[in-house]
């Protein structure tokens, strides 16, 4: 990363509604490829979630110059996207040091279980599994970051 990220709060604008989903389709497309297949992305949904969360006084919502975003409120976090291009450049940890000061500690956040590169993202910084299972549609796991956690192992 070359240090001139910017990273913004954003509000609940069209603007920023347009550039979540953009990066959104971006992501979630190569990232999840493996497990949706060919299955058609789901903007209706997406755009109703993304449009509740900006409108939610609770919630923080990161955008890092259209590649990347992240939410969180406190106790959880809600997602962290970035487009492809942008992977291992470093905006995905500027994005988490943002929404980590917002859900604080403890805090919980969901990801799915095929998700390897996500999971290994998550794990890196000292979150864990809990256990709990969403399997409401593709299976996803709730991992937990605890209080006496800093991003390190402690065994």
């Amino acid at each position: 990363m070359d240090g001139d990220l910017r990273v913004r709060n954003c509000g609940p604008g069209a603007e920023e509604l347009d550039a979540i989903v953009a990066i959104n389709r971006a992501a979630a497309t190569a990232a999840y490829a493996g497990i949706f297949g060919d299955a058609p992305y789901p903007e209706d949904g997406v755009r109703r979630r993304y449009t509740r969360l900006l409108a939610d006084p609770e919630v923080a919502v990161f955008l890092a110059d259209g590649v990347g975003y992240a939410a969180a409120r406190p106790g959880h976090v809600e997602a962290l996207y970035v487009v492809p291009d942008a992977w291992g450049t470093g905006v995905a940890g500027e994005l988490y040091a943002h929404v980590a000061a917002v859900a604080g500690r403890p805090a919980t956040l969901w990801v799915l279980e095929a998700n390897e590169r996500g999971r290994r993202f998550w794990e890196r910084r000292g979150w864990r599994p809990t256990g709990e299972r969403d399997e409401s549609g593709a299976v996803e796991l709730q991992y937990a970051i605890a209080d006496d956690s800093h991003g390190a192992s402690s065994s």
